[in-house]
This record gives structure tokens, sequence and C-alpha cells, in this order.
């Protein structure tokens, strides 16, 4: 039974705490205490003990949930302080990570440290969703097929390639984005307005990847693509508008959109 230390005791709290109440019913964690940064005039809250951040014992926890809105200054805070306790990051996840449909902490633990390479934007709403950080630079981008793969198939050796300036690509939507070069394939920023945010935005998130749990994901109307993308050594899944039982990461959705 994971033993767990909520830190925060805002509005985040107040909206997931029976989620936290009905979790423990299940038998798979327990909360033993809650914290703030400022301390509390109170010796219990909602029934769990009240420990002063000065006394907690950082080592006697599983999991820290921080109850706080995932982005905000407050949660930063909180990972910093965690984080500088000497506590991994992959045992430090958000109280909203509680409200995820059938939530299964097991569960969620195996993949809190997952880095998924998508093709689209797929990966980003799929870590919003998880209420996960960003282990991945493919985010709010996209790549030509091939050179996904490609890149796929020696993502070390790209990871550790500056990527530079190559042009500005017209957006769907009318607009300019910037687009980069890493070495021999393009990456198009089509979110982003200045190709220095998009630089720094790669180059932060590249830090966090795990080549150990790579999970990649891509659409494709195209049989040879999804043969290719197929053979490469990750755990994957491939959308397809056709079915193919000979291409084992190949999930067929009807209708050809995603």
């Amino acid at each position: 039974m994971y033993r767990i230390l909520v830190y925060g005791l805002g509005k985040e709290y107040d909206k997931h705490v029976n989620l936290l109440k009905a979790g423990e019913l299940l038998g798979k964690f327990c909360v033993k205490g809650v914290t703030r940064s400022n301390g509390w005039i109170y010796k219990h809250v909602d029934g769990y003990p009240f420990i002063p951040v000065e006394e907690i014992g950082w080592q006697d926890y599983d999991i820290f949930v921080i109850a706080a809105e995932m982005g905000s200054p407050s949660y930063a805070d909180i990972r910093k302080v965690v984080l500088s306790k000497g506590i991994s990051e992959n045992k430090i996840i958000p109280v909203a990570a509680f409200s995820i449909p059938y939530f299964d902490l097991d569960k969620y633990m195996e993949i809190s440290d997952m880095s998924i390479f998508a093709l689209n934007c797929w990966g980003g709403l799929t870590y919003h969703s998880l209420h996960l950080p960003f282990r991945s630079p493919l985010i709010n981008m996209f790549m030509n097929e091939y050179e996904y793969i490609k890149m796929m198939g020696n993502l070390r050796w790209y990871m550790e390639q500056p990527v530079t300036f190559s042009y500005w690509g017209d957006g769907v939507h009318g607009g300019k984005y910037p687009v980069g070069r890493l070495g021999d394939v393009l990456l198009h920023f089509n979110h982003a307005s200045k190709f220095e945010d998009a630089l720094a935005d790669w180059n932060r998130r590249k830090e966090r990847i795990n080549y150990d749990k790579i999970y990649a994901m891509m659409f494709t109307q195209k049989t040879d693509v999804a043969e290719l993308f197929d053979k490469l050594p990750y755990n994957k899944v491939c959308f397809t508008p056709f079915k193919n039982n000979n291409i084992r990461c190949a999930h067929y959705i009807a209708g050809g959109g995603y």
C-alpha cells in the first residue's frame, strides 16, 4: 500500500479531497498526512494529521501529491521543495490525477515517467489528459511521416544534434510558424510564433527524456509507412484507416480520422 503525503491545502485540495478519500477505500494507498508551506493552526485536516514541513520525514512516504494546479507558480514552488529533499521526480504526482476516470494508482505510477514521441499533437494532449509533465520534446509540433520514422530509428543521435532555424511555414488558419532543422529532418513548430521560444521548449523538454520507457505514436494512411513504423524497437501504436493484421502495432480507426 502506497504511503502518501499531500502537500497543499488550497482550492485544488478542496476540489479533490473526496477523491482521495474514495481512493483510500480501495486499499491501494493511504494518506498519512497533509502539509503546507505556511503552517497551520490545526493538528488535523479532514481527519488527516497535519505535519509541519520542518517535521516531515521525507523518506517515510512513497508518493508526494501536490495539491496545486499543475503549471502554476504554487505547483512549481512545492515541487522545488520536494525535489530539494532528495525525492525523485517520479514519486511526485498532481492531485488532479485522481480525477482521471477509472484512476488506478498502480498503473499511473508505471507510466508516470514515460516519454511519448508522437508524430502530432496527440502526445501533448495525452500528457495533459493524464496530468503528467512533458518528458518529450515532440510537443505542439509535427513532422513528415518518413522523417519521423527516420529520427525514431536513431533517436539518441538525433537528440544530440542542435536545432537550427530553416524557414517559415504556412499555418492552416493563416499566419506563419517556424520550421527547425534537426540533422537531416525538419521540425514543424506549428504552435509557435517565434523560433527562439520553440527552441527553448525543445531543449528543456529534451533533457527529461526517459530512454528506457519510450512510447511512440503516429497516424498514417499509407501501408508502407505503417510497416516501417512497426519495425521500430519501442512500445507503440499506429492509427490507420485500414485493417492489416500483419502490422502488429496498427490500430484501425473507422472513417480514416483520429
